[in-house]
């Protein structure tokens, strides 16, 4: 968490990106807490325009990732991540695009 918070700060959104991926491979390959249809949203974002990073969100097993997306290429990236999924699995995800906002009172995480 420190290094997400530090590549923040330094607004380093590339290297956030990254730990977000390496969190998911974490969750999948550590903890065994993904499944075959998180993995595949993923791989299919992974390959989508304006990925910079991606993983499970919640507790796994479900079906919900949070990507971090170049906005200039979000709706590129939703539609790519559309289209695999559903050809792969035969499932439409629902995708929604989402815009970071100043936490909690504006306060820094220690």
């Amino acid at each position: 968490m420190r290094q997400g918070v530090e590549a923040l700060k330094a607004n380093e959104i590339v290297a956030f990106g990254r730990l977000m991926s390496a969190s998911h491979a974490s969750s999948r390959d550590d903890f065994e807490n993904s499944s075959a249809a998180l993995d595949t949203l993923i791989e299919a974002a992974e390959a989508a325009p304006g990925f910079l990073g991606g993983k499970l969100s919640g507790a796994g097993w479900a079906g919900c990732t949070v990507n971090l997306v170049r906005v200039d290429q979000a709706a590129a990236f939703a539609e790519s991540v559309r289209t695999v999924h559903a050809r792969k699995l035969g499932i439409t995800p629902e995708i929604h695009i989402c815009h970071a906002a100043e936490g909690a009172l504006g306060r820094e995480i220690a």
